[in-house]
């Protein structure tokens, strides 16, 4: 892909700070992830999680559904997360805005087969969903069986914009 493509069209609001990027990955909850397939895009809400260290975005679900069975055929994916801030009333229609940051993520997807990788994933979403609760006390982790029942996939960041 041109990093061109993922610079945004009003670069005076563009976000080049790469830590605040990575900040907004880390503790985002919910991602929207666009696949496309035979031309046709498809988006995807998701729960997802933001490895620094492997600079992915991991998602996870059934081992069946649109949104993976696109990416085994075209492994180029868009990840978007926002905040929404406070609408901005003007004198003139023109003139209102909303308030909202967001990155967007372009990449390249493809499925988890490590298992070991695959536990510490779907661990790690469970610690970024309820970091108040604690494994082993509060529920038990995931099993191997409900391992084998998830697919995780991979999205290698290729270039982002904030």
């Amino acid at each position: 892909m041109d990093a061109e493509l993922a610079i945004p069209r009003r670069r005076d609001r563009m976000v080049s700070d790469e830590s605040w990027i990575r900040e907004m990955l880390r503790y985002s909850l919910f991602c929207t992830v666009a696949t496309v397939l035979d031309g046709q895009p498809f988006l995807r809400p998701s729960a997802f999680y933001y490895s620094e260290d492997d600079h992915a975005i991991y998602i996870h679900g059934a081992h069946s559904g649109r949104a993976f069975d696109n990416v085994a055929v075209e492994e180029r994916v868009c990840l978007c997360v926002y905040a929404v801030g406070a609408l901005r009333t003007d004198e003139r229609a023109f003139g209102f805005f909303q308030e909202q940051a967001g990155v967007m993520v372009f990449g390249a997807a493809a499925p988890e087969m490590d298992d070991a990788k695959k536990h510490a994933v779907t661990q790690a979403l469970v610690e970024k969903h309820a970091p108040q609760l604690e494994a082993h006390v509060d529920y038990a982790p995931a099993s191997q069986e409900e391992i084998d029942k998830t697919k995780i996939v991979r999205i290698d960041i290729e270039h982002w914009s904030g």
